[in-house]
Formats: C-alpha cells, structure tokens, sequence
C-alpha cells in the first residue's frame, strides 16, 4: 500500500519490556512488534576518585573515573565533565586543554 514505515527504538531492563509493548501497541496503533534482547557486558570495577592539579599555584580538585578489569589493571580512566568545566570556568582554561593537562597528571600518578 506503499505507506510510510517508522522504526521506534526503546530500551529498557528485562522487567518493563511487556509494558512497554502494551503502551507502543495502544500510543501507536500498530498491531505487532519485534524485539531483541541484548547481553551487556561492563568493566567490572568502576571507582570515582579525586586527583588535584595545581594551576597558578592553586589546587584544583577533579574527580576521574577509573575502570579496571577483573584482575585489576587499570583499562580506561576519564575525567568528569562537570568537574573539568567548574575548573575550566575558574581558571579561564579551555576545557581541552584542561583535559590535556589532567591525563599528563594521571600519567605521572600512574593511573594510564
């Protein structure tokens, strides 16, 4: 019948997918829709720590996240964008450059 075909992609946990088919098939009008269930997998030790940068003689506290693998090396570890932007905002430093900056310190803290 050469009608318009719309794609509405959702995701939710386990436990609410059946309500979310009712409420797309009542909201939609469509009489059918297909699923598919995702197996995810996530760095299994994720810690938040503070490290402190010194700029024009001043300490600047920023929180970086740390993932590690199950045995316990280090595999990514990355600023928080909000703290970098409050200290990017106090210092007049552009947040890249801020960042830069940041993970030479993680470099000499041995965190990468």
């Amino acid at each position: 019948k050469n009608r318009p075909g719309y794609l509405v992609r959702v995701i939710t946990d386990i436990e609410n997918y059946l309500k979310l088919i009712d409420i797309l098939i009542r909201e939609l009008g469509t009489l059918g829709v297909r699923y598919i269930s995702y197996a995810r997998h996530i760095a299994p030790l994720r810690e938040i720590r503070p490290i402190f940068i010194n700029i024009n003689d001043k300490n600047y506290e920023i929180l970086v996240k740390i993932s590690r693998d199950y045995k316990g090396n280090i595999i990514a570890t990355k600023p928080e964008y909000e703290s970098v932007k409050k200290v990017s905002i106090a210092t007049g430093i552009p947040i890249r450059k801020l960042i830069q900056l940041i993970y030479k310190k993680l470099a000499e803290l041995g965190f990468v």
